[in-house]
């Protein structure tokens, strides 16, 4: 069964640029999942409307990471902070790792 990650950034363009490295990265590991992007003013409405395994919220929203928890809790949901160096580098690989990681994947 194909998991969903849902990766957040403040204004949606980082995010979707993850999101197409992180499936390239799964894709070449034969890696069942679909990545979603969304920006910080859509993303509450996104993870309702997707129910993703994983949100993985971009640094500069990391203050969000308490109310996303909050409106995860008693869900599926597992909510983290993609690592800030991996994010700098926009290393969809490692990015991947982390959230394969939160779901008890690796």
């Amino acid at each position: 069964m194909s998991k969903e990650i849902l990766v957040v950034c403040a204004a949606g363009m980082t995010s979707s640029m993850i999101a197409a490295r992180m499936q390239k990265a799964a894709e070449a590991d034969h890696y069942d999942v679909v990545i979603h992007s969304a920006d910080s003013g859509d993303a509450e409405n996104t993870l309702k409307e997707k129910q993703p395994d994983v949100v993985l919220l971009a640094p500069q929203v990391r203050y969000f990471e308490e109310a996303f928890d909050k409106l995860a809790a008693g869900t599926k949901t597992k909510v983290g902070v993609m690592d800030m160096r991996a994010f700098g580098l926009m290393d969809g690989e490692k990015i991947l790792t982390q959230a394969r990681t939160l779901l008890g994947d690796v």
